[in-house]
Formats: structure tokens, C-alpha cells, sequence
């Protein structure tokens, strides 16, 4: 089963007064090319809409209009119960490099925050946001596939 992390709040929203049951159209082309071209999504093909917070939908894939457009049929909404143990991890600034993949390991291990400090022998560069905060939402829908 494929997985999408739904980034946008008005889409969750929307997504969660579906509940269980109903139709939506997916309409995001940085996903839809995903599931479409590179993870090949075949028709009544199950896929994992990850709404935050341990809420998720399932729905099934029905049809798509030249990659503009998909169509789904929720067929189960699952809300997971919330854990009170908290996962943090505080380290110093490492190279662009080793902090992308430590940052990308940590999420696939459930890792739930994240802060890096400025220590004596810390290197000096700054991270893309936009950057790091695609490749952790890549590694969280890896880490539930």
C-alpha cells in the first residue's frame, strides 16, 4: 500500500469530515505524479492518506484525468491512539550531508522532534528548509509503507 502525507490543514479538514465512506478528488501534481509515474498506482489499488496526529484514511484509487486530477473511494479511517512517551533528539550542527540522513533516520525511527544547537567544534553552514522539510515528509511516508 502507498502512502501520501497530506501536508495542507484545509485538505485534512476536508479529508477527515469524509470519515468513513464518500468520494474525494485528489488534485495535488507533486503526489499524483508520485503515485502515478514512479510508485505506478494500478486502479482499485489501495493507497494511505496520513493525516497527522495518528489519524489516517484509506481509500481506494479508482480513476485519474491526465494526471491533473484522482479519483478515491474512502473505505476505512483509522485513528491511532496517542502515546504519552516522547521521542526528542538535540545534537550539534554536523555536515549538510550527515545532518540530512541523521534527520531522515531519525523520523523513519519515530522520532518525534528535533533541534540542533551550535557546539565548539559545530560546523558553520545553514540547512534549506524547504529542503529538509521534503525529505523528512518523504521518510515519514517510507517509514509507514
Amino acid at each position: 500500500m502507498k502512502s501520501i502525507y497530506v501536508a495542507s490543514l484545509e485538505t485534512r479538514k476536508s479529508l477527515l469530515i469524509l470519515g468513513r465512506g464518500g468520494e474525494f478528488a485528489w488534485d495535488n501534481q507533486e503526489d499524483l505524479h508520485h503515485l502515478l509515474r514512479v510508485g505506478r498506482l494500478e486502479v482499485e489499488e489501495q493507497v494511505l492518506f496520513l493525516l497527522g496526529e495518528g489519524r489516517s484514511l484509506i481509500a481506494k484509487f479508482q480513476n485519474h484525468t491526465k494526471f491533473k486530477s484522482a479519483q478515491f473511494q474512502v473505505q476505512d479511517y483509522v485513528e491511532k491512539p496517542k502515546t504519552h512517551i516522547k521521542h526528542h533528539l538535540v545534537m550539534g550542527k554536523l555536515k549538510k550531508a550527515q545532518l540530512e540522513d541523521t534527520l531522515v533516520d531519525a523520523v523513519e525511527m519515530g522520532l518525534d522532534t528535533y533541534q540542533t544547537i551550535n557546539a565548539d567544534y559545530s560546523q558553520k553552514s545553514f540547512l534549506d528548509f524547504d529542503r529538509v522539510q521534503s525529505l523528512l515528509k518523504h521518510a515519514y511516508q517510507q517509514s509507514i509503507s
